[in-house]
């Protein structure tokens, strides 16, 4: 009982230093339960659904159209970190294993957890912003496209810690302290600004944009019982220019595109396209002609419309600091539990923070040595990609 009891305090160390490293994931929400969760595997997916709000008839006649409800894959995902039984057990001391193990260990599961969630969902927005230069003009005007589209919860601004540094030093007496924020991200949060809770994160990428980022992007119209046009065919990837390589976080706008909010109402703000793998892929775009209301859209634009020409958003040959604001609702973070694998002598399992690290004993009769294997079982998405504004500051 003394050596469980001891691994399960050892391994809430480790969680409880790995939560503490995980701002981007801090701003976020359940949206499974555990019981849902329940024999779900590595590599597998669940699933989360964005309502339908239906579409709003003016008058005394109604128009009922079917419930579509948009799918959101989010997939179940593990990071793992092991060492030696021997050095595991070594330390007794709670304060040295915290210091030589359970920190260190837990900063490196969470780094690289933190650094695969935001490289997966740093691109999934339905807005942008771009700016020549670091300033608080970029802070605002981020929250601002949020604001337009009525979105409701808990607004945060990631930035890399260069940008905040540049920002800050024009005016650091234009944040807003926010005790709440500090309790909850530390150093890390400079207060509020604009609404949002303003927190530098390191794992933000720099992006480089080449000479040519010429892409096209095809349209299937749908047409209703009378043949007229009402929107068009979900789309889900982008075709690349002759002799172009796309790669995540090519922006691009189209004239005439713009959002649909969560609430169904046709907005003037501009849609922004993003790519969020090299193969041209991107957040479901659902487009309906003006007034239509077709497929739970995100996107509208004037009837009569049949195609659409893409201008990228950023300049070529650039090199930009990346950054996101975004309500913490448009994230979904879970931890999951493995089931117990056969061949563990000892298992422990610590959840901190809505994070799980899982120990587990193994024996190698090759070579004689046993280890243990520290395992952190997530599953992360941005559900919601109209809930993101993806910023793009040039980097000098």
């Amino acid at each position: 009982m003394a050596n469980n009891f001891s691994n399960n305090l050892k391994v809430k160390m480790v969680a409880a230093a790995a939560a503490d490293n995980m701002d981007y994931v801090k701003a976020s929400r359940s949206y499974m339960s555990q019981a849902e969760l329940q024999n779900k595997k590595w590599g597998r997916e669940y699933k989360v659904y964005i309502p339908d709000p239906g579409k709003v008839v003016n008058g005394l006649v109604a128009d009922p159209d079917a419930v579509e409800e948009v799918e959101v894959p989010i997939m179940l995902d593990n990071n793992n970190n092991s060492c030696e039984l021997t050095a595991w057990n070594t330390l007794t001391d709670v304060e040295d294993f915290k210091e030589e193990i359970a920190k260190p260990r837990g900063v490196a599961l969470a780094r690289k957890t933190q650094a695969d969630i935001v490289k997966a969902n740093v691109f999934k927005s339905a807005q942008a912003v771009v700016a020549s230069a670091p300033g608080f003009g970029v802070l605002s005007d981020a929250a601002a496209a949020l604001d337009e589209l009525a979105v409701a919860g808990e607004v945060v601004s990631f930035m890399k810690p260069e940008v905040m540094g540049k920002i800050a030093a024009s005016g650091l007496a234009n944040f807003i302290a926010a005790q709440e924020a500090k309790e909850i991200y530390g150093k890390n949060a400079l207060g509020t600004y604009a609404g949002a809770t303003q927190i530098e994160l390191a794992v933000l990428p720099v992006l480089s944009t080449p000479a040519d980022m010429s892409a096209t992007i095809s349209l299937t119209q749908v047409t209703d019982a009378d043949s007229n046009v009402i929107g068009f065919a979900p789309i889900t990837s982008i075709t690349a220019g002759a002799g172009v390589t796309l790669k995540p976080g090519f922006a691009y706008k189209a004239t005439g595109l713009k959002v649909v909010d969560g609430s169904g109402l046709q907005t003037e703000q501009d849609y922004a396209i993003i790519t969020i793998g090299s193969d041209g892929s991107i957040p479901e775009l659902r487009i309906t002609i003006d007034g239509q209301g077709y497929n739970n859209p995100n996107a509208w634009v004037e009837a009569g419309t049949t195609t659409l020409t893409l201008t990228p958003l950023l300049t070529a040959s650039k090199k930009y600091w990346v950054g996101q604001v975004r309500t913490a609702d448009a994230l979904a973070f879970d931890d999951y539990k493995f089931l117990d694998l056969p061949g563990s002598e000892n298992e422990s399992v610590a959840s901190v923070g809505g994070v799980t690290v899982k120990m587990s004993e193994y024996g190698n009769g090759t070579t004689l040595t046993k280890l243990v294997r520290l395992d952190l079982p997530y599953a992360a998405g941005i559900v919601e990609h109209r809930g993101s504004v993806t910023v793009y500051i040039e980097k000098a």
